[in-house]
This record gives structure tokens, sequence and C-alpha cells, in this order.
């Protein structure tokens, strides 16, 4: 994860940097322990501009069932860190 790491839900809220992105993330997985994301499909292409861009398609599953189902997000990779991880509705 990059320092500059943003996270942005199916929502379009986001939530920017680093130290925030892994206290969100403890307080989900606090909350929701089983969670997890399975991938069906990834694909990825580099854009000399901004990075790489990472497509990946698949579902999430979680005993909240509000969290189960069909699921996509998309990656932008830059100097081997994430910048960006967006789930999209």
């Amino acid at each position: 994860m990059a320092d500059d790491h943003r996270f942005t839900d199916m929502e379009g809220a986001s939530v920017l940097g680093k130290a925030a992105c892994v206290r969100a993330w403890r307080g989900f997985f606090d909350a929701y322990p089983d969670y997890r994301n399975v991938f069906h499909s990834v694909t990825a292409a580099d854009h000399r501009t901004v990075g790489a861009v990472v497509d990946i398609a698949g579902r999430s599953e979680c005993s909240e069932p509000a969290l189960c189902g069909p699921a996509r997000w998309t990656a932008l990779v830059r100097d081997g860190a994430v910048v960006h991880w967006h789930v999209h509705a």
C-alpha cells in the first residue's frame, strides 16, 4: 500500500492515506473477521502516465449477508504499491 493510498467504496466515499486506510481496515475486519474477496478474473494493463491498472471481478463472502455477492474492483499500482483500491457497485 502506497503512503498516498486511497480507498474508494461503492458509494464513492474515500479514505485517504495509508495510516487512515490501515485503521479503517482494522476496524472493518474486527467487525467482520470472516469477510473475504474471491477473485475470478484479474487483468492488468500498464499505462505510462498512471501506472498499472488492474481490473478484478469476483465475489465477496461473509457471514453478514449484506456484504456478500458479486463484486468488481479496480486497483492502480505504481512502483509495486497499490495507490488506489476502488470497489465498484
